[in-house]
């Protein structure tokens, strides 16, 4: 399986990258919301995971793209903190999962979200394939 991670955050991506590989997904980093459609369209990328807040990456428009054109690419949203409008969009257009930064820090949250899931299903993947149970947070 393959996936990619857009955030800006070089330490977060590697949390997310190796929680990913652990569970059968091998992700690397992106720079750009083009490389990411391109990867989607071109390399057959199965998970997408984008920062929906930082608004230098804006990663909800290419989890909303992904959710549009690609409905069976997996697309996960990193936030920041707890609910804001990024997260209520990225809910209504059906996301299949959110990971949590601890506030003011670059370290995933590991009480909540689906990194939660990731670590009880390990290598089964569970929230990674196709038709698992979506993860609101």
């Amino acid at each position: 399986m393959r996936g990619l991670i857009l955030a800006k955050s070089d330490a977060v991506t590697e949390q997310i990258a190796i929680l990913l590989r652990q569970a059968g997904c091998d992700a690397s980093q992106i720079y750009s919301n083009g490389e990411a459609i391109i990867s989607v369209v071109h390399a057959k990328v199965q998970v997408v995971v984008t920062d929906i807040d930082d608004p230098y990456v804006d990663g909800l428009a290419v989890l909303v793209w992904c959710k549009l054109h690609h409905p069976d690419v997996k697309a996960f949203a990193l936030c920041h903190g707890n609910s804001n409008n990024g997260q209520r969009v990225a809910r209504e257009f059906g996301m299949d999962g959110f990971f949590y930064l601890t506030p003011r820090s670059h370290q995933l949250d590991t009480s909540h979200g689906i990194i939660r899931q990731l670590r009880r299903t390990g290598k089964s993947a569970g929230p990674l394939r196709s038709g698992g149970k979506r993860q609101a947070g």
